[in-house]
Order: C-alpha cells, then sequence, then structure tokens
C-alpha cells in the first residue's frame, strides 16, 4: 500500500507532541463519556451544546492522525472505538437537549414568574399582610438577601440533579398560583349592650331567706379566682366550687394581692359566705400518697400552695381526692396521707399566726351570710384598689369519697371506713371534713335511689365516720349502676340513680340552713356564730355545648347549672307521690333511657366475662393441682 503524502510540518510537530500522550487522551475522552451517559443532568450545568461539540470534534482529529502512526489492525479497532464513541455522544448532546428544554434558563424562569404574577394580580386584589409563597409571609422583611423566583427554580434544579432524579417535572414559584391566607382577625370590642347581655343571670338567685339550701356549681375562675363569684351568680347559685388555679400542671404563678382583693370585695357585693359556702376543688395531679421523694415534694408543695390561698381568700373549705396507693399496701399508703396531711396542717398555722401577728389585729370571725367575709367593711367601688389585709383563719381540709373499690384497687377513700381510717390518724380533727359524692357513693354499692336505701346508707355514714364530719355534698347522678366502681357522672334524673335520690338528698334537714349535721359540727367549733350557715350542695354534672356565633367555636353552656340548681330547690317539700313529681320524674328518665339501655348492655357483658374468665381460670387451677397430686402420689407409691 502506497505511502499517505506527508501533513505539514507544523501539523507533524503537533502529532509528535500528541502521540506520546495518545492512550492518555483516548482513555479520558472515553471516561467523558460514559459520565456523561450515566448521569446526564451533571453535563445540563456544563458550558451548553457548543462547548461539547468542539471537543467532540477535537477528539476526532486525534483520533485522525493517529491512525497514520499505527497499524492496521489497530486502526480497524480504533474505528469501531470511534463509531460507539460518537453514538454515546450523541445520546448525551440529545439527553441535555431535553434537559434544557424542561428546564427554561433563568431569565426566562423570570420573565414567565412576572407575567404568572401580574395576571393574579390583575384577576384579584390581594392585600399585602396577606400574601404568601410556599408558606412565606410576604408581608414581613425577610432576612438577608431577597430571593427571586428564577433563584428559587435554579436552585430546585441543581437539587434535582444532585438527587440524581430528573428535573422534568420540578415545579417553581412560577407555576404556582398565589395564595391568600386569612390573618388572624382581632377579635371585636364588645359593646356595652353585649356586655350587659352577658352579664345578665341565666336564671333568678334564690335570695337566701327564702331558701333552706345553699345549692350551686362548679364554676370557671378563668382571668381570676374573683370571676368564679360573678360567674356563679349568672347561673342563680348561691354556693360554688372552683379550681384556685391550673389543675393540669404543676407550675402556677402565686396568687396576685390585687386578685385576692377583687375575689373579697365581689363576695362582699354579691352576698357570698366565703367561709361557708365556697369550696375549692384540689387538683387532679396532685397524690399525698406516694411514696417516691422527688412526687411527695411535687405533689405537697401544690397541695400546700392551695390551703395557703384558700386563707388568703377567706376560703375555709378545701376539697381533694385522698390518693392512690401505687401499689404499695394501703395502710402504708393511709399512713404516708395522713401524715403529710398533719404537716400541712402546722405549716398552714404557722403562716395564719405570722400573718395576724403582723397585723396585730384582735382575734375575730366573720359575720354569716356574707355580711364581712373576713374583708374590710371600708371599701369603694374601686374594683382595682386592694382590701386591707384581713386576719386569717384556719382552711379545713376536705376527703371526697370515691368510686372505687377500697379492695381491688389503689384508690384511696371508696368506702366509708376507709375514710374514718384516715380521719383517725388526723391529728387536730377541727381540720378534717367529708364531702359526699353521690355518684361516687352510687359506683361504690352505696344505694341512695328510695327513702330506705338512702336512710340505710346514711345511717352507716354516721357510724363509721359521724355527723359532725359531713361538710359538702358534690350532687351528680350516675351513667353507670350500683356497685360498678365506675366514675362517669350524669346529669340529675337522667341517670341510673334517677330524680328519687335526689329528692331523698334535699329533702334531709342535715342539708339545710340550721340543718342537723351542721349543729353537730359546731358543738366543736370556737366561733360565736348565731345563725347556721348550711351545706354547699355543688353540682358537677355534664355540662352541654352550643356554637359561638362570633367565632365559631363550642363554648359551654351553663344554662344547664342554671335548670338543675331551680330543679334541686324546687324538690324541696315536693310531695313525691304528686303528679308534679312523677311528671318530672318520667320526662328525665325517659330522656337517659336509651343511654341507661346501652350501658346496662356493656355491664352485663363486661360482667359475663368477668365470669367466665374467673371460671376458666379455677378449672386451669383445678387441673394443675389434680396433675401435682396425681405426681405427687406416684413419687409416694415409688
Amino acid at each position: 500500500m502506497p505511502p499517505k503524502p506527508p501533513t505539514p510540518s507544523g501539523r507533524n510537530n503537533a502529532l509528535d507532541s500528541a502521540s506520546t500522550d495518545m492512550p492518555k487522551t483516548r482513555k479520558r475522552g472515553a471516561t467523558e463519556s460514559a459520565a456523561a451517559a450515566e448521569t446526564p443532568n451533571k453535563s445540563a450545568k456544563r458550558s451548553g451544546r457548543g462547548a461539547q461539540a468542539a471537543k467532540l470534534e477535537e477528539s476526532a482529529e486525534i483520533e485522525e492522525e493517529e491512525e497514520e502512526f499505527i497499524t492496521p489492525r489497530k486502526s480497524a479497532r480504533s474505528g469501531a472505538a470511534r463509531k460507539r464513541y460518537k453514538e454515546e455522544s450523541d445520546e448525551a448532546i440529545a439527553e441535555e437537549d431535553e434537559i434544557k428544554e424542561d428546564n427554561p434558563p433563568r431569565k426566562k424562569a423570570r420573565r414567565t414568574a412576572d407575567r404568572q404574577t401580574h395576571q393574579e394580580d390583575s384577576d384579584r386584589t390581594v392585600k399585602p399582610e396577606e400574601e404568601t409563597v410556599n408558606g412565606e409571609d410576604l408581608s414581613k422583611p425577610s432576612k438577608g438577601k431577597p430571593k427571586s423566583a428564577a433563584s428559587t427554580t435554579k436552585k430546585t434544579s441543581q437539587k434535582s440533579a444532585n438527587d440524581g432524579e430528573p428535573s422534568a417535572s420540578t415545579t417553581t414559584p412560577a407555576d404556582q398560583p398565589l395564595t391568600s391566607t386569612k390573618p388572624k382577625q382581632k377579635q371585636p370590642r364588645k359593646t356595652a349592650q353585649e356586655k350587659e347581655a352577658e352579664s345578665m343571670p341565666l336564671a333568678p338567685r334564690t335570695t337566701l331567706a327564702s331558701t333552706v339550701l345553699r345549692v350551686g356549681a362548679h364554676v370557671s375562675a378563668a382571668g381570676g379566682v374573683h370571676n368564679s363569684i360573678s360567674n356563679a351568680h349568672k347561673i342563680g347559685g348561691n354556693a360554688l366550687a372552683l379550681f384556685l388555679k391550673s389543675q393540669r400542671k404543676w407550675a402556677n404563678p402565686p396568687l396576685q394581692s390585687t386578685v385576692s382583693s377583687q375575689f373579697r370585695r365581689a363576695c362582699l357585693t354579691e352576698n357570698y359566705d366565703a367561709r361557708a359556702h365556697i369550696l375549692p376543688h384540689g387538683s387532679y395531679l396532685v397524690n399525698l400518697a406516694v411514696e417516691e421523694k422527688a412526687r411527695v415534694d411535687q405533689a405537697y408543695d401544690s397541695f400546700l400552695d392551695d390551703l395557703l390561698r384558700c386563707q388568703r381568700l377567706g376560703i375555709r373549705y378545701y376539697n381533694f381526692h385522698p390518693g392512690n396507693t401505687n401499689g404499695k399496701p394501703r395502710d402504708e399508703a393511709i399512713a404516708r396521707l395522713a401524715e403529710r396531711i398533719n404537716r400541712a396542717h402546722r405549716e398552714t398555722a404557722e403562716a395564719a399566726e405570722r400573718h395576724n401577728a403582723e397585723l396585730g389585729q384582735p382575734k375575730h370571725s366573720p359575720k354569716p351570710n356574707g355580711e364581712n367575709n373576713g374583708a374590710s367593711e371600708n371599701h369603694d367601688d374601686d374594683d382595682t384598689k386592694e382590701i386591707e389585709p384581713q386576719r386569717q383563719e384556719l382552711v379545713t381540709t376536705v376527703f371526697e369519697n370515691m368510686a372505687a373499690s377500697s379492695t381491688t384497687s389503689n384508690t384511696l377513700g371508696g368506702s366509708f371506713p376507709e375514710l374514718a381510717s384516715i380521719i383517725s390518724l388526723v391529728e387536730d380533727k377541727s381540720r378534717v371534713a367529708v364531702c359526699l359524692d353521690t355518684c361516687h357513693a352510687f359506683a361504690a354499692g352505696y344505694d341512695l335511689r328510695t327513702p330506705e336505701a338512702y336512710a340505710a346508707t346514711m345511717k352507716e355514714f354516721d357510724q363509721a365516720i359521724g355527723a359532725r364530719y359531713l361538710r359538702a355534698v358534690h350532687v351528680n347522678d350516675s351513667k353507670t349502676g350500683l356497685g360498678s366502681h365506675r366514675d362517669l357522672h350524669q346529669n340529675l334524673g337522667v341517670g341510673f340513680l334517677g330524680l328519687k335520690a335526689f329528692w331523698n338528698l334535699v329533702n334531709d334537714e342535715r342539708y339545710w340552713v340550721g340543718g342537723v349535721a351542721e349543729a353537730a359540727a359546731k358543738e366543736e367549733d370556737d366561733g360565736d356564730r348565731k345563725k347556721k350557715e348550711g351545706i354547699p350542695l355543688i353540682l358537677e354534672t355534664p355540662q352541654a355545648y352550643k356554637k359561638n356565633p362570633k367565632t365559631g367555636k363550642d363554648v359551654e353552656d351553663d344554662s344547664v347549672y342554671a335548670r338543675e340548681i331551680k330543679l334541686l330547690e324546687s324538690l324541696v317539700g315536693m310531695d313525691p307521690e304528686g303528679s308534679e313529681f312523677k311528671g318530672l320524674e318520667a320526662e328525665l328518665a325517659e330522656k337517659g333511657r336509651e343511654e341507661r339501655e346501652k350501658m346496662k348492655i356493656k355491664e352485663d357483658e363486661k360482667a359475663e366475662k368477668a365470669k367466665r374468665g374467673a371460671k376458666g381460670k379455677g378449672e386451669k387451677g383445678g387441673k394443675k393441682k389434680g396433675k401435682a397430686l396425681e405426681e405427687s402420689s406416684d413419687e409416694e407409691e415409688e
């Protein structure tokens, strides 16, 4: 084969220098081609098609020049390699073109975003404070350099490429419509007419002189304990219960002196005797029978803080749950509970003594029926002005009976004898009392539904605990049957207790003003009150809810309490065999009939399941015992 004509000297020199690096050149070109084929998204970040084509042409020229200095066999191999290389390069360029079509340049994205924004603004008007893009508030100044839509597009595309995923479906802010969110609307100020309408009583309050009962309900103290007085007055109550602080957390701000003064002034204004007719409820978190030290300190500090608040507010009675054994022996848990009650009594007495010594006032007791309530009478109409500090009277701790069993559960106070055993360990008996919860008593197995059953239950209470310790009642019906040991309150007359149980209650003179229980209690009091005060009857029945027309939120309907207060007051002296009582009883019973039937079915199924489980366990145990006896007898025979 004749040799080819020589090339120009300049070109030969270039080829001479290139021939020494030929293997490296070929290897580098193949590597770049493979990288371009495997990761097409990375090539999207390079300079473009022009630079890629120039590299390919340069590589082709080097391959052609190489052919002049290699054998025909090697030339054939190079031709196949060139063909494969060209195919791979064409595929890489085609994929690069597809990527560019899916990802327009920055300027195009910016123009698209501007047109989209302009179109949206022309279609609707959006207030600056309502504009958001991808959750970012455009009305608020952003920190650092502001971001444009195009920059967001670029970063999104780069992230997609770095993740190794195609960016064909990448969504940019220009593709999304401008969204608007409603700002938090400020609640309009209530007008004088609206405030007056809210303060209007839902039911007229029965005058203290015209009723023998002191009936009320557990009301809200939101915004300050002083607000509980107006809430009680609104539902027509002559007694009330409240939480002195949040019952769902341990840490609470201290009681401010201004709030204490407002509370005392409200009691004077609305004629509530804080020493007789207000019964705060303790936190559900507190367990004074617990054994662990860290939990003991936490519970005791919260408990003592509540007692000190009572003394500052002029409140005498403080109701709380006895606690839980946490699986420890019951007698040890009761001993721990009583010891901490005694400690709290001592510390509150010391605090009252220090306070009274600083005042230097002579000992006195507040007048009954809200005439004084331990507050100074030289006050004006300024609710924000503090009432002069008053002498502190000692607070009485009131145990509440519980629904749980005293033998099969860890809860303390589920029976009258167990409450009596707790009281027996309290050193100062004048500072301890009991609140009888009708729902809890019924669930614990104490029947109240008929006059005979009610009389037997109260006789058992008197014999086990003593009538003089009964200082308050929680008036609730029960969603479950007698002895269910479940604490589920129900509205009066609707549950398993029925209306007759509450007729028995309110017609028992021990709860009346100047009643038997109160007279027995007064025999041990040091006070010189001439008029008996009555025992507070506190409703804790379920509340209905209604929609707030302005906010759309569900709010409690206090009218339920208002109706039940009037219902209890109307039962005093009503003939239980008369048509009026029979009509009320039938109406309320029918209202809860369906729910009672469903609950009865559930209780029967639960009882049957427990019975089968106990029977199966007994049979299994009997088989094991019999087998063990057989094995032992076989061993003896051997």
